[in-house]
């Protein structure tokens, strides 16, 4: 890709769509590499094996009240939230991430209906079981929201370019406005040994 060259909107459109979700799932797989997602899944089964105590567990699984899952839900909170009259951080609920977890892991669940879940990022009063992984989780987080702010803005600041100045900006533009899609642009570049 000739950087050097006008952004044509009509047969251009949903070419910088394209790239930009690739450059910002690029991004999100850098802030969480195969290993550490790996890493990650497997204390979350970790801990979902050893929720149910074993002595409970014989009972649980006879009456059909245990379900089996290889995948979780993890409901993250943001902790930017407000302090309510007594102090306390009210952290919004934000997102959810599915996590594929190594092997399938039992769950409390009548008729095999449960489902593997919990919280991360709450404030200091919550109860998340896995604290160390709240880390991993808001730069998740962070990441997402940066592309749900972003991905709009990079699809129309063209437009909006062309508009205001008579033509449109050219690839080198594009990419120098939004670092995250510059730096993939980059990247696409260098791979097919072109220069910008």
């Amino acid at each position: 890709m000739n950087l050097q060259a006008r952004f044509k909107p009509r047969a251009e459109a949903l070419l910088l769509s394209q790239l930009v979700q690739t450059a910002w799932q690029d991004y999100q797989d850098q802030i969480a590499s195969p290993e550490r997602q790996a890493e990650v899944a497997e204390t979350i089964t970790r801990y979902f094996e050893t929720l149910i105590p074993a002595a409970d567990f014989e009972v649980l699984e006879r009456y059909g009240c245990i379900a089996y899952h290889d995948h979780c839900n993890v409901r993250v909170y943001d902790g930017s939230g407000e302090r309510n009259r007594y102090g306390e951080l009210l952290a919004p609920y934000r997102e959810a991430f599915g996590v594929e977890l190594p092997r399938k892991v039992p769950v409390l669940g009548t008729g095999g209906y449960g489902y593997p879940s919990f919280a991360a990022c709450e404030p200091e009063w919550g109860t998340s079981p896995l604290r160390e992984l709240d880390s991993y989780f808001a730069a998740l987080l962070a990441a997402r929201k940066q592309y749900k702010a972003e991905y709009k803005a990079s699809n129309q600041w063209p437009l909006e370019y062309g508009k205001e100045n008579g033509k449109y900006p050219t690839w080198g533009e594009i990419a120098s406005r939004f670092p995250v899609l510059g730096n993939h642009l980059a990247k696409y570049a260098e791979a097919n040994n072109e220069t910008a």
